[in-house]
């Protein structure tokens, strides 16, 4: 009998091929997730829903938006696959909780999700116990991961109803949209443009360092800054623009060398959505500041949510993993240059 292999990233190999391939809900929840959100949307717009846009785009996270992220993390490992197994059971409950209302049932609904949240977040345990965390890309994921379980229990406080920090409906929903997509799909994004960057050099380097901090960093400052002082919450949003800007302006100019085609494309409309939403983001933000309100919250909905949900994150997810399988990561390193 042949024995076991000392190399340890053959046993690395060896544990991650040992693990049960995921069943085909699991590997095609995001078309699935997709399909669903669109019925949803059909039925809301023929007013047979009672959801609002904001209801809806939150709605995309979890069916499609969260499903297509897990797949650009390193999940390795055992919690994580169980997270990737539940996470479309955990997508349907949430959709079943926004069609009942708000109260305990609801709230319960949401719980698998958040324990779905909660075994992603261990994972980021995982990594920052690692002797070296100097790739910016394992930062970034590390902050994704943690991010979505806080977007995961504002899900749960809206859902039952409650008033954290005493505020109420739509902050608290929107609360839970902020750190799903620019908490949780940001980082990727960065993670996904660094290994891009990997050997890069000067200037450039120095540009993608500045947007994924500040791609880290922002929404919990934009988070700290609702609670604490609205001249933070106006800096936070502005630094969210400008790192989103420079990741934006640099992936565009990688855009020529990106292949394939498919990606190139969804990449530079993804990276052409960012500056119109986060200026007008920084409009709304401006507004609060002076208390002399330029946008609402609904034309924000309306404006800003879909060009964040389908423009950026949505085409930008779908751009990096379109990478990802052309370029084989296992194999050989992500460069795009």
């Amino acid at each position: 009998m042949r024995e076991p292999s000392s190399n340890p990233e053959d046993r690395v190999l060896l544990a991650r091929n040992s693990m049960p391939a995921l069943p085909w809900w699991g590997s095609r929840s995001a078309g699935v997730g997709g399909l669903l959100w669109m019925m949803l949307a059909i039925a809301a717009a023929s007013g047979r829903l009672g959801l609002g846009i904001v209801e809806l785009l939150f709605l995309i996270a979890p069916v499609a938006i969260v499903p297509l992220g897990l797949r650009l993390l390193d999940t390795g490992t055992l919690l994580d696959r169980i997270a990737l197994w539940l996470q479309p059971i955990g997508a349907l409950l949430v959709v079943a909780a926004f069609l009942t209302a708000s109260g305990s049932l609801a709230a319960t609904m949401t719980l698998p999700w958040l324990a779905i949240a909660l075994l992603l977040a261990l994972g980021a345990a995982r990594l920052l116990l690692r002797s070296s965390l100097t790739e910016p890309a394992q930062i970034c994921e590390v902050a994704a991961r943690l991010y979505l379980l806080v977007g995961a229990v504002w899900l749960f406080c809206s859902r039952a109803g409650a008033s954290p920090l005493d505020y109420a409906e739509p902050i608290v929903l929107l609360t839970a949209v902020h750190f799903h997509y620019a908490g949780f799909v940001v980082p990727l994004y960065a993670g996904a443009l660094g290994r891009s960057l990997k050997n890069s050099v000067g200037p450039q380097r120095v540009l993608f360092l500045l947007g994924a901090w500040g791609a880290i960093a922002a929404p919990g400052l934009v988070a700290a800054g609702f609670v604490f002082s609205p001249l933070l919450r106006l800096i936070a949003v502005l630094l969210s623009a400008a790192s989103l800007l420079l990741l934006s302006s640099l992936t565009l100019q990688l855009a020529p060398a990106i292949r394939p085609a498919t990606a190139r494309v969804l990449l530079v409309i993804s990276a052409g959505s960012a500056p119109i939403g986060m200026a007008l983001a920084g409009l709304y933000a401006a507004g609060e500041f002076r208390e002399t309100l330029i946008l609402d919250i609904s034309q924000m909905a309306w404006l800003h949510g879909p060009l964040n949900a389908l423009g950026f994150s949505l085409c930008g997810l779908l751009g990096w993993l379109r990478v990802r399988a052309r370029t084989n990561l296992e194999s050989r390193p992500w460069s795009l240059i």
